[in-house]
């Protein structure tokens, strides 16, 4: 269960890269049918990616895992598309621990679903943890969404990791900007 809801956040990241980028399938993933309560319309046409190449993201796990991470470092590439509100954004700290946010956004606070995806992964000794939510365990608030930022907060509920080992609650915020 747990590998299918890896591959499908996994499989968000790729669809909005594609959508971003302009091609025939990123354009046919926008053109389908209505949009559900709380998400951005699709337009049925590919919106400009905006420029964002600096940014942070901070994340608080308690439960199993007790531990604070700044991602200090906006990876490449940052894809975010103001006007369809898409976003596939991903912070990493020097460990090469990531924070990722991947999907479409407005402002306000939104559950993640098949069509927001939040993930995170944690060193912890030797090993990556990884957690990701795409079915309601967190919630994502957007604050700022304009040509030059997006800013926002998430918090998890009883998340549990990829691999069912550990349960977390979490929050954290993120930002990227021109």
């Amino acid at each position: 269960m747990r590998r299918g809801r890896w591959f499908v956040v996994m499989a968000s990241f790729v669809a909005l890269a594609c959508t971003a980028s302009g091609s025939a399938v990123g354009s046919a993933l926008w053109s389908g049918g209505p949009s559900s309560p709380g998400t951005v319309p699709p337009t049925g046409r590919v919106g400009r990616a905006a420029s964002v190449t600096a940014g942070r993201a901070d994340a608080t796990l308690s439960g199993d895992v007790d531990v604070a991470r700044t991602y200090a470092h906006l990876s490449a590439p940052a894809i975010y598309v103001p006007d369809v509100g898409a976003v596939t954004l991903t912070w990493r700290t020097d460990l090469y621990e990531s924070l990722s946010l991947a999907g479409t956004v407005a402002i306000g606070r939104r559950s993640t679903s098949g069509g927001l995806a939040l993930q995170f992964t944690i060193q912890q000794g030797a090993q990556l943890i990884a957690f990701a939510s795409d079915a309601g365990e967190c919630s994502v608030r957007i604050d700022a969404l304009d040509e030059a930022t997006v800013r926002g907060s998430f918090e998890c509920m009883r998340l549990a990791s990829v691999d069912d080992e550990r349960t977390v609650d979490a929050s954290g915020s993120f930002e990227a900007s021109a």
